[in-house]
């Protein structure tokens, strides 16, 4: 009831809607409809009441509405106001909820990138989303979507900022040498079968300066931009491509353009890494993107290895790249 509602008054912004039409059109009583309103208003919806003239969805201009998204992307969008990680929320219910649903939050209490790393997620600056995936792949090719959402993220800042967006590999965007989006992807399944792959993608959008820990390390569209980035147009073309890419991998089996995207947005490809492994480093050079999406690397050592996403870390060695 309370997203009906919700859903009428979004179609009828210009106008006051009173409680008794309400009442009626959802034949419900006044107090259900006031107590649905309040629940609405305290989720963050502004909504202005007057008396004797009723209620009105009055929408900031970057403000997410899952009504107004589900209606442009043609999937279920959950968003809140602050939850503790949008990642963790889809693991919960991922039997009971659709393929290919996503979740949106202006925070995260407990947001985290990989490795167990807690993700800076302060209210209404970033992109904090998750995409709830149910394909039927193997364990070994679930390893694909990670690129998959890279280029993703990356081609969407491009076309939304016109930003020089990078892909460190295998899950970090950069932009101007400074890491801007991280990826955590999480599965769950066995070698010939999935349960769920959860992506979740944590951007700093709007956000306005960084800790002195991680101001030489991280950055935002806005700090690079000089202005700030309308998120929900953002959120739509990443979505947009994402699903585009995906797709196109789960039923033409084709990671054409995403591998192209990767080597052509690579931060690293031809230059000098340092590759780490718990306690152990190994320098050497970032040589190519393979087929699978892995990358291929030469050590000082002569040895050559392709590494595949999730066991290791990259640095540059100067530093961040």
């Amino acid at each position: 009831m309370k997203e009906k509602i919700l859903e009428y008054l979004f179609n009828h912004q210009e106008e006051f809607t009173s409680g008794e039409f309400l009442r009626k059109k959802f034949n419900v009583s006044r107090t259900a409809i006031w107590k649905h309103i309040k629940t609405l208003k305290e989720e963050g919806y502004q909504i202005k009441s007057v008396s004797n003239k009723g209620y009105q969805l009055q929408i900031e201009g970057d403000q997410f509405i899952s009504y107004d998204l589900e209606k442009l992307l043609g999937k279920k969008v959950e968003v809140f106001q602050s939850i503790d990680s949008t990642n963790d929320y889809l693991k919960r219910g991922f039997r009971d909820f659709p393929d290919k649903m996503m979740v949106l939050s202006e925070e995260q209490k407990k947001g985290r990138g990989r490795l167990g790393r807690e993700w800076y997620s302060p209210k209404g600056a970033g992109l904090f989303c998750s995409i709830l995936l149910k394909p039927e792949i193997t364990m070994q090719e679930s390893f694909k979507i990670t690129g998959i959402a890279a280029a993703a993220v990356a081609e969407a800042i491009a076309e939304a900022t016109e930003l020089p967006a990078k892909i460190k590999w295998p899950n970090d965007i950069v932009v101007n040498g400074k890491k801007v989006c991280g990826i955590l992807t999480e599965v769950s399944g066995e070698m010939d079968g999935i349960n769920y792959i959860i992506v979740g993608i944590g951007i700093n959008v709007n956000t306005p300066g960084f800790s002195e820990e991680l101001k030489d390390r991280a950055t935002s569209l806005y700090l690079e931009k000089g202005e700030k980035v309308f998120r929900k147009d953002l959120f739509i073309t990443l979505a947009k491509k994402f699903f585009k890419f995906y797709d196109e991998f789960v039923e033409k089996k084709s990671l054409e353009e995403v591998l192209n995207l990767l080597k052509s947005r690579s931060a690293i490809l031809g230059k000098e890494i340092i590759v780490i492994r718990g306690e152990e480093k190994k320098q050497g050079t970032a040589l190519s993107i393979t087929e699978e999406g892995f990358l291929k690397v030469r050590y000082n050592t002569g040895e050559e290895e392709v590494l595949s996403s999730g066991e290791i870390s990259v640095r540059g060695r100067e530093g961040y790249l």
